[in-house]
């Protein structure tokens, strides 16, 4: 747990805003419309499948976002048991590695330019490291847009976290007449999240090398 949570951390040095930026908006608009949409459709089948709420989640969350990184936010967030971290990160894995060779051949067979390709790349595979393999096998621009689109995602971990914080507490788990305080947020929140944003600012203004 201490090196998935180091290494979520040491992953912001990957997110680098001005980046993200310089392509304009329409990273941000498909990454929050593919966010949203995967998510609240996760939960819905998750939900007919009877699974527990807080598996639902975590799965929900990983899907729709980062696999591996995104369950272990949405993880501390509802405080869900490491048996139900250890399971999504399993099945994303076992989903992100044929994924990684499939989709690339996929994307040629049906003809999609390398800025589709690209797209739907960084938006339907999980895991950071396994998008940026598939988008290898795409070809340069492939793994540019890829990579813009799936880093874009991953910079909505913390959006993510604290949303579902605020949900299990203003909801899940909220007492009858009784009235949340924002401590109770803060306390669920998973700290290890603001790291993860405080060395992407680091790393967006440059006080890092490039080495």
């Amino acid at each position: 747990e201490l090196f998935l949570k180091t290494g979520l951390v040491l992953m912001g040095a990957s997110v680098n805003v001005g980046q993200i930026v310089s392509v304009g908006g329409r990273a941000v608009v498909q990454a929050l419309i593919g966010i949203t949409a995967v998510f609240f459709f996760a939960w819905y089948i998750s939900r007919l499948f009877g699974l527990d709420r807080k598996l639902r989640a975590v799965i929900s969350t990983s899907v729709s976002i980062c696999g591996v990184s995104a369950a272990i936010a949405a993880a501390g967030s509802v405080v869900a048991k490491k048996e139900t971290l250890a399971y999504v990160t399993t099945l994303v894995i076992l989903f992100a590695l044929p994924l990684m060779i499939l989709q690339p051949y996929l994307a040629q067979l049906l003809g999609l330019s390398p800025n589709v390709t690209g797209a739907w790349i960084g938006n339907n595979i999980d895991t950071t490291a396994a998008v940026v393999g598939a988008g290898a096998i795409a070809g340069d621009q492939a793994l540019k847009v890829a990579t813009i689109v799936k880093l874009t995602q991953n910079a909505f971990i913390g959006v993510a976290a604290f949303l579902l914080a605020l949900y299990w507490v203003l909801k899940v788990e909220r007492k009858p007449k009784e009235k949340p305080s924002p401590k109770e947020i803060w306390n669920r929140f998973p700290k290890f999240v603001l790291g993860f944003a405080v060395v992407s600012i680091v790393t967006s203004i440059g006080l890092l090398s490039k080495p």
